[in-house]
């Protein structure tokens, strides 16, 4: 079919706009395990995520999803305040409020006083946007059991700023509409929660992995449409984890920092990143069968289900 001669093609310069997109995104490797995702359903994705074991590759137009949330934040905040509550967003250094308990963490949207429903009360304000159906769901059956992550991540905040209420403000993105909901703290659910995250940050070798064919390793919608986790072919493929040095066999997450046992010292960020030439794959990521181990040479061989062979370390 002919295209109408008023349209005018502009779409390399669209794909040129979500490059930028990817260009200019920020290093996906997060020094700590962040509580907005201790809430995961999967221990083996959290430790994943933790031990940066794959470039999530996210694609232009996911990243300006994610900061399309990020601004909706700064508006949300903006509005609390204009409706005449009182909200703050930063300490008195004009630091964003944050929780930590070791390697687990996280950023605190903000806290808001005066409320009409409590007005002496403060709350720790957690914003999220979501698409229509999300919506939908969060208004029928409230943030506990639509979004689980979102519910853990402001009983963490609660326990970390020592606070009992949360106020969880939820934007529909295709209408506007808005959804509030005040939590109530939940302290053995929060402790819980921390303390299964600091078990996973602690674990030496990967939880074991889950059935490939149900969620959370993959959702299907009603259209046949597949949505893989991002460790899918990690977990059940033959993808090779991302050489760092929290994928090495000779390193662990010791108090705030990180140790290398084969060189015998702590390693900053920089050089978690770098990794060195002395790097051997911690065998339980790779989802293959160990063939031949070499302890001098630090190498082991692996084959995979399809009977490729793999070498790792031995530089």
């Amino acid at each position: 079919m002919a295209k109408p001669s008023f349209l005018i093609d502009g779409h390399t310069s669209a794909k040129a706009l979500l490059a930028g997109y990817v260009q200019r995104a920020d290093d996906w490797r997060r020094d700590h395990l962040g509580a907005s995702i201790a809430g995961h359903a999967c221990d083996r994705f959290l430790w994943l995520s933790f031990r940066w074991a794959a470039d999530p590759r996210h694609d232009g137009q996911r990243l300006r999803l994610f900061e399309r949330g990020q601004r909706e934040e700064a508006w949300i905040v903006e509005d609390l305040r204009k409706t005449g509550f009182q909200v703050w967003d930063r300490d008195d250094a004009g630091n964003q409020f944050r929780v930590k308990w070791g390697h687990l963490g996280g950023s605190v949207d903000g806290v808001v006083l005066g409320l009409i429903e409590a007005p002496q009360t403060v709350h720790v304000l957690e914003c999220k946007t979501h698409g229509s159906k999300s919506f939908a769901r969060l208004k029928e059956k409230g943030v506990r059991e639509s979004k689980p992550e979102h519910y853990v991540q402001m009983q963490l905040y609660m326990l970390g700023l020592n606070l009992d209420r949360a106020y969880y403000v939820a934007v529909c993105k295709d209408t506007d509409e808005i959804h509030t909901e005040r939590v109530r703290f939940d302290r053995k659910f929060a402790e819980a929660a921390r303390d299964r995250a600091t078990a996973i940050i602690e674990m030496p070798t990967p939880p074991a992995r889950k059935a490939p064919a149900f969620p959370p390793c993959v959702y299907v919608s009603k259209d046949g449409t597949r949505w893989p986790c991002q460790f899918f072919a990690l977990c059940h493929e033959a993808e090779i984890p991302a050489h760092s040095c929290r994928t090495c066999v000779s390193s662990d997450p010791v108090a705030d920092a990180w140790a290398c046992r084969h060189h015998n010292k702590l390693v900053d960020g920089a050089e978690q990143r770098k990794g060195c030439a002395s790097h051997l794959t911690i065998p339980q990521i790779i989802n293959a069968s160990v063939v031949r181990v070499d302890d001098l040479a630090r190498r082991i061989d692996y084959q995979f289900a399809d009977g490729r062979t793999h070498s790792d370390g031995g530089k």
